[in-house]
């Protein structure tokens, strides 16, 4: 009769370890699909101000480190590059897909933006390559030009 018992208790056990297993397995596959960034997507003016925001803060540094290494200076330079022109596709995709409406502060705000990046500029002009240097000077005045069709 005791052996009856113990079977009793192992068998319960392990059904109660089972479902609590499968509960705790599908909260946590349930939460994957609630996070922050499916809920509230960033928007394409959102990632645009983002990455000008992240090429201020480069310029910033190379400014206040004027001994960067010249290949350091160049990875940074050749990133900053990189966002402002996805800047530039994040502002296309804005216009095309007129999904979203921005305010006259959001876009003062990102032409704001765009400008302190062309003024950091001018400070790193003669610091880096002229192929780099033209590069950067018209993304940036085409990323001015956009802004200003908002």
């Amino acid at each position: 009769m005791k052996g009856y018992h113990t079977s009793k208790k192992s068998a319960a056990f392990f059904l109660i370890t089972l479902f609590a297993g499968l509960a705790a397995n599908s909260i946590f596959a349930e939460s994957d699909h609630y996070s922050f960034d499916s809920l509230f997507p960033k928007t394409w003016y959102t990632k645009a101000t983002e990455s000008c925001a992240q090429v201020w803060g480069a310029f910033d540094d190379l400014i206040a480190h004027p001994a960067t290494s010249q290949i350091d200076r160049s990875i940074i330079i050749d990133a900053a590059i990189g966002r402002l022109v996805f800047a530039q596709f994040c502002l296309d995709l804005m216009v095309s897909s007129q999904e979203q409406t921005v305010s006259p502060d959001d876009v003062a705000y990102l032409a704001r933006v765009v400008e302190v990046v062309g003024e950091r500029y001018g400070k790193l002009a003669n610091s880096m390559g002229r192929d780099r240097a033209y590069c950067l000077k018209r993304v940036i005045n085409d990323l001015q030009k956009k802004v200003a069709l908002f």
